[in-house]
C-alpha cells in the first residue's frame, strides 16, 4: 500500500488465505482509509511500523462484508491502527 499515492484503498480479501499489508511511503499527520471487502476465514498481517491496541488487533469480519481501518500517522515512520468492522 503505496501511501504516497492515494488515502483511499480497497482491498478484496480472498478466503482462506493471509494478507500482508505493507504501507510505504508514509508521511507524518497523513490519514489513510482502507475499505476491506471480507469473504470469511481470511487474515490480514502487518508489519511492525503499524501499531495497534494492546490484545486488540484487527480481525477482519468473518462473514461477508465490509470493514473500515483506519491508518494514523503522526511521523513518517509509524501508523496507528483503529477499525469499525461489519458495516451494512
Amino acid at each position: 500500500m503505496d501511501c504516497s499515492t492515494d488515502n483511499f484503498f480497497t482491498l478484496q480479501l480472498v478466503q482462506g488465505t493471509n494478507t500482508y499489508i505493507n504501507p510505504t511511503n508514509i508521511a507524518a499527520g497523513q490519514t489513510i482509509n482502507l475499505r476491506v471487502n471480507t469473504t470469511g476465514s481470511a487474515t490480514v498481517s502487518f508489519p511492525t511500523s503499524v501499531k495497534q491496541a494492546s490484545g486488540a488487533t484487527y480481525t477482519p469480519t468473518t462473514t461477508t462484508g465490509v470493514d473500515i481501518v483506519t491508518f494514523i500517522s503522526f511521523d513518517a515512520s509509524s501508523l496507528y491502527l483503529s477499525n469499525v468492522k461489519n458495516l451494512g
